[in-house]
């Protein structure tokens, strides 16, 4: 696969994990009739509220916390928590090239324990592997998107 196709399959997976995060911080702030910030307005050093979109939560407790609230009203649909493995991979991840021509590996190393590490997750960055992830990405989007306008929730985005 060239660059340019790489690059933009690659940047299509993380635009989608950064959405995805967004729009569950959006569903659980409508829970609690909670305004967004002005996103736009915002710059380094303004002093904001902390709430769903400013906390410091992780993706792994946004994720439950996305899932306690669709239960909770009734949604047989809950986000995958694995997403957390694949987003931590794609941020903390060591990208290589065996073979210049090759796909790239990506690989995720856990905390050291007696000069040891283990691999906590690989990733062959195929084309179809990149689809695949992007493509798992987006049905976790229309999740979201599906239980916020059941729910009322309007934020600009539509299938």
């Amino acid at each position: 696969m060239d660059r340019a196709l790489f690059n933009q399959l690659l940047g299509g997976l993380v635009a989608n994990l950064l959405s995805l995060e967004l729009l569950m911080r959006f569903l659980l702030a409508h829970a609690v009739n909670e305004p967004a910030p002005a996103f736009d307005e915002l710059k380094p050093g303004d002093d904001v509220a902390e709430g769903s979109f400013t906390n410091y939560e992780s993706l792994g407790t946004v994720i439950s916390r996305t899932n306690e609230l669709l239960e909770a009203n009734g949604f047989a649909e809950l986000m995958d928590p694995d997403l957390v493995a694949i987003r931590d991979t794609f941020a903390h991840g060591r990208k290589v090239y065996a073979d210049r021509d090759g796909p790239a590996s990506l690989v995720k190393f856990g905390p050291p324990r007696r000069g040891r590490v283990k691999v906590q997750a690989a990733f062959t960055l195929s084309e179809a592997e990149l689809r695949a992830l992007t493509d798992r990405t987006y049905a976790e989007i229309q999740k979201v998107i599906a239980a916020g306008q059941e729910l009322g929730l309007d934020v600009g985005l539509e299938d």
